[in-house]
């Protein structure tokens, strides 16, 4: 039987009070008390099927660079969409960097459309590169520390794009 990790943890909820219920059972009764035994069999069966449940609700396995090398280059295919990915990454930032250089060797980076045309180039760069891209233009978007005032403009259009995309997918992301 397996359980949702909320039901699991109203498991353990329940055969932690059991046990401390338990221990006050062992504890030292009056003289008219009678006695209940302690660990019962089906305490032992609870927390068996507890721990069972526990690993089966382990949702997120440790990180470590030798599972991921190993399930990314388990087959050749996948060695390809991995060496794929990187070039897509390196192409699109290696585009959009060399725009800024060529800017600068022309001397137009200071112009103000040029300013413009490349934070929406980089806007269209991240949004392709994907959701972790577009992250990390959400928060570049928040750090006037970083980033000028023409880019951050742009990237705040990341975070109503984004913000849009999740509540539409919402419903399909449910039924899958």
């Amino acid at each position: 039987m397996q359980l949702r990790c909320g039901q699991q943890q109203q498991r353990l909820r329940d055969v932690r009070t059991r046990a401390a219920a338990s221990a006050l059972i062992r504890s030292p009764l009056p003289n008219n008390a009678r006695p209940l035994k302690p660990g019962t069999q089906q305490e032992r069966r609870s927390m068996e099927q507890l721990e069972t449940e526990k690993q089966m609700c382990n949702l997120i396995s440790k990180y470590t660079p030798e599972y991921v090398r190993s399930r990314a280059l388990e087959t050749p295919g996948a060695a390809f969409a991995v060496m794929a990915r990187v070039a897509h990454i390196v192409t699109g930032l290696g585009t959009y960097f060399g725009c800024l250089a060529f800017d600068r060797l022309t001397g137009t980076e200071d112009n103000t459309d040029t300013v413009r045309r490349r934070a929406q180039q980089l806007r269209e760069t991240l949004t392709e590169l994907g959701p972790s891209f577009i992250k990390a233009g959400q928060v570049l978007a928040n750090r006037p520390d970083i980033v000028r005032e023409d880019y951050m403009n742009e990237l705040c259009i990341l975070q109503v794009i984004r913000a849009r995309c999740s509540v539409a997918a919402s419903p399909q992301l449910a039924e899958q």
